[in-house]
Formats: structure tokens, C-alpha cells, sequence
């Protein structure tokens, strides 16, 4: 036999052995155990084979963005106490439409108020770098109690997406708007296209070929701050920048990060914090409208819509001092998603799910390491549309 033939035998043999493990032990297990184990089994098998279809994930993060505004619409107490207009106030489809349409055709939302157990960042310090890192990591970092952390050590999602061969010299982009997520979104950076800021990002140089992403790229260096400060850039260039790099690129995995509305939050401007949504919704349209023509071309794609912390009670600030601030959401789409709308988590999510449920989608290998996320399977058990139920 060949060398050919003994590689594809062994590779069988590795699978009906992993498949075997999972369905012994599943025979033990309750049925939803059984289901969770069996689709483990074939999520390893698809680690053998990462690069062998087409496929995308892009990761937006909107930070500081509470549950509330995005279910539920404009809140009535903070409109009258900020002097919005009754025709301000608008319900969660007119707020951010094009999020409630993915949500009604091909996506799923854990975290909506009233529906089942919260989806939290794991704290106890609920600001954005511990946050970051716990979404790109998929563990929670409890000695980053601030924004001043070092940069991750461990392997990020980013990382291990830039690790297949398949991915290219430009197949993973983190692109933000704030520029500290350089400290947590890859523990490589040189081998991840990397802007973040105005002009943080070490491999920031890379976007300059493509003349449509300099332009972005340069704009965005000249423009001011607001509503940031320091290295921020605004999240009109931010979303600019990434949704290009999505269309001439076609990245394996890009992470989109905007940050307005946590700014307009931190300003107490509720009118432009709902602004902000506004756009970020169509940033949202953006990408999706995108990732249609990818399917199109055949290539199986998922957008995941996250934040990385909510808010406090008074709005205006979020962190240790308020717990109610680690409440946060996710919204899941795409072709490998077989439920719809509004649904319950089987317990208490965190952000540090997110990296082990995306690796599992993507033939990624699993983390089994202490402290590691796990994969919520309850957004692919059933095709079931509990729409009616909101």
C-alpha cells in the first residue's frame, strides 16, 4: 500500500475510533448528552479536514451595548429622562431592522430579556479588554480587572483560524475601532492582519496594497477621535475598512469591532448611543448582504453579533461597581444554524462560549483545558422557530 492509501486508511480508522468513544459514553448519557457527544464525535472527525470546503466567520463585537435597546427598542424611562421625541421612540425592528430580519430568516439570539437563563461576561471586572480576551480566548481572564492588562498569552481564535494553511497570508483580519483590542485579539500578531485604532496594529502595512483599503485605512488615520479618545477611530472608518476587506478578500475570519455606542454611552447621550446602534445595524446589513453573494459562490459562511460588556443601571458606566453590567447577548447566522429567533440557553452562557462554539463550526480542534468555555450546542439540536413565542 502506497503512502497515499496508509495516510487516507489511518485517517478512517482515527474517526470510527473517535465516533465509537462518543457513542459508548453516550449510552450513559441523557438524550440531550447523547446528541451533545455524538455531535462532538463529528466535530473532532471535521478537524481532520478544516480546509476542506469553502467557508467564513466573521465576528462582530458592538461595544457596551446593552440587551435591552437591541430586543426590546428604545427604553421609555431613558427617553423622557434625555428628552427624546415621541416619534424617538421606536420598537427593536425599527431601532436595528436588518439584525431582526437575519433573526427572523437564518439566526438565532441567546440573552434576550425574558427569555431563559443570561449570557454574561464572566467578570468580576465587566470592562472591554477582559471581555475582548475572554471572546477571542474562550476563557475567562479573572486577573484582568481593567483596560491596562497585558496582551493575551494564549492562543486566540485568530491565531488558530491563521494557523491553517488554507487560511493564506491574508485570510484573518481583527479590524476596530478601539485600538487596545491589539492586546487581545491575537497572541501572534505578525501572522494576522491587524488594525486596530487609527494607527495601532503591527501588521496595519498589509492593508496598503489594496488601493479601496488604503483610502479607508488613511481616512481613518486623519480623522479625529470623537466620540473616542486617544488612538480611537471612529467606527464610520472601522466599518469601512472591515466591510472592504470583507468583499476584496474574503477572509477565513475577520473580527469587526465597533465601539460608538460605548462611547456615546460613557458622553450619558442616549439620542447618539441609539444613533450609533442605528449605524451599527447597517454595518450589520452590510456584512450580511456580502456574505450572501459568498453562499452564492458556494462558500458556507457565519456571522456571530456579540458586545463584551453591558451596562449599568444609571447607563452611563459599566465595570466591577455594577454587576447588571456583565449582561451581555449573541445573535448566531448562517447555514450551519438550524434554529430561528429568540431562545433559551440550557443554563447560564458566557462570552468564553463563543470561541469553543465557533472552533466546533469551523473543524477547529477543541480546548479541553482548565477553565475552557463549551461549545452551546442548543443554537443546533433542533430546527425549531420559537419566533411565536416572543
Amino acid at each position: 500500500m502506497n503512502n497515499v492509501g496508509v495516510s487516507r486508511l489511518s485517517r478512517i480508522v482515527l474517526a470510527l475510533t473517535v465516533l465509537a468513544t462518543a457513542c459508548a459514553a453516550a449510552d450513559q448519557q441523557p438524550f440531550y448528552r447523547r446528541l451533545s457527544l455524538l455531535d462532538t464525535a463529528a466535530w473532532r472527525i471535521g478537524a481532520l479536514k478544516a480546509c476542506s470546503g469553502a467557508s467564513a466567520f466573521v465576528l462582530i463585537a458592538i461595544d457596551g451595548v446593552r440587551s435591552d435597546e437591541v430586543f426590546d427598542g428604545v427604553n421609555p424611562a431613558f427617553a423622557a429622562a434625555h428628552g427624546l421625541r415621541d416619534s424617538e421612540m421606536v420598537g427593536p425592528d425599527q431601532l436595528m431592522p436588518h439584525l431582526h430580519r437575519i433573526l427572523r430568516t437564518n439566526g438565532v439570539a441567546l440573552g434576550a430579556p425574558g427569555h431563559g437563563p443570561e449570557i454574561r461576561s464572566s467578570g468580576p471586572a465587566w470592562c472591554s479588554l477582559p471581555g475582548y480576551q475572554e471572546i477571542f480566548t474562550g476563557h475567562p481572564v479573572p486577573d484582568c480587572r481593567n483596560n491596562s492588562c497585558p496582551a493575551v498569552a494564549r492562543a486566540t481564535l485568530a491565531d488558530e483560524f491563521a494557523a491553517l494553511s488554507c487560511s493564506g497570508p491574508r485570510g484573518v483580519a481583527v479590524i476596530s475601532s478601539w485600538e487596545t483590542i491589539e492586546r487581545a485579539g491575537a497572541a501572534n500578531p505578525s501572522a494576522v492582519v491587524m488594525s486596530t485604532g487609527r494607527n495601532h496594529g503591527m501588521t496595519r502595512e498589509k492593508l496598503m496594497d489594496d488601493p479601496a483599503l488604503r483610502d479607508w485605512l488613511l481616512a481613518g488615520e486623519r480623522a479625529k477621535a470623537f466620540p473616542g479618545q486617544d488612538d480611537y477611530r471612529p467606527d464610520r472608518f472601522t466599518a469601512g475598512l472591515g466591510v472592504q476587506y470583507l468583499r476584496a478578500v474574503r477572509p477565513r475570519f475577520l473580527f469587526l469591532g465597533l465601539g460608538d455606542p460605548d462611547e456615546h454611552a460613557h458622553h450619558n447621550d442616549y439620542r447618539a448611543y441609539l444613533q450609533s446602534l442605528r449605524d451599527s445595524d447597517q454595518v450589520i446589513g452590510q456584512v450580511a448582504s456580502v456574505l450572501r453573494d459568498m453562499e452564492r459562490d458556494g462558500v458556507s459562511t457565519t456571522l456571530v453579533i456579540t458586545t463584551d460588556h453591558g451596562r449599568s443601571r444609571n447607563f452611563t458606566g459599566h465595570g466591577a461597581g455594577a454587576p447588571e453590567s456583565g449582561r451581555v447577548w449573541l445573535v448566531v447566522a448562517g447555514s450551519r444554524v438550524l434554529r430561528t429567533g429568540r431562545v433559551e440557553a440550557r443554563r447560564e452562557r458566557y462570552l468564553a462560549d463563543i470561541a469553543p462554539t465557533l472552533r466546533a463550526m469551523a473543524g477547529l480542534a477543541p480546548d479541553f483545558t482548565a477553565g475552557a468555555g463549551s461549545v452551546m450546542d442548543e443554537l443546533f439540536l433542533a430546527p425549531i422557530d420559537l419566533v411565536a413565542r416572543q
